[in-house]
């Protein structure tokens, strides 16, 4: 047999030199010659032949299938993990900036008694921008602020430390809502 893939179509009843004898046959197809005739011996010693071949066949294709799946699974973790990283690195940074600005303006707070001092520094812009209104009518008071405490003692909040306790709430909130503290 010169071609290892052909396939078994069918049997069928040929009657052979002696009309009277029928002997069972197989046709085999070839790739584009159809009709070649097998006796039943040799049609089976054909199908064994096809069916191992079919196992060695199905091996190669599980192996190329499977090849096939890791090469595409490499190439999409190859075009995702990089913007994975990405996206962890950028929540990292957004993270310690917004740390680091919080540290820096509580810093700011402890190290400076006077509110004008506070208003020149750098900082002044991210605070202003970030007071709500409650905070905004602390720092920025219309008229004079007079505090009375309630609780008895006679410890007064002066304007700047008032303003100050504005800015310590608006870091706080900011805290809060920047998942910086649990709550």
């Amino acid at each position: 047999m010169t071609k290892k893939a052909m396939h078994l179509t069918r049997q069928f009843t040929h009657y052979g030199p002696r009309a009277s004898i029928p002997t069972t046959k197989a046709a085999l197809c070839l790739p584009g010659d159809c009709g070649v005739m097998f006796s039943q011996t040799e049609g089976a010693n054909v199908e064994n032949e096809l069916v191992q071949n079919s196992d060695a066949l199905s091996a190669i294709m599980v192996a190329a299938i499977g090849a096939g799946a890791g090469l595409c699974s490499g190439v999409i973790a190859s075009l995702i993990a990089p913007w994975v990283q990405y996206a962890i690195e950028t929540r990292k940074k957004s993270f310690e900036y917004k740390r680091q600005k919080i540290l820096e303006i509580r810093e700011l707070l402890d190290n400076n008694r006077d509110m004008n001092e506070i208003e020149k520094s750098s900082l002044w812009g991210f605070i202003s921008a970030n007071l709500n209104e409650q905070e905004k009518k602390m720092v920025f008071p219309r008229g004079i602020v007079v505090r009375i405490p309630t609780d008895g003692s006679r410890d007064t909040l002066s304007q700047d430390d008032y303003k100050k306790q504005g800015i310590s709430d608006m870091l706080y909130r900011l805290e809060k809502e920047w998942k910086l503290i649990k709550t």
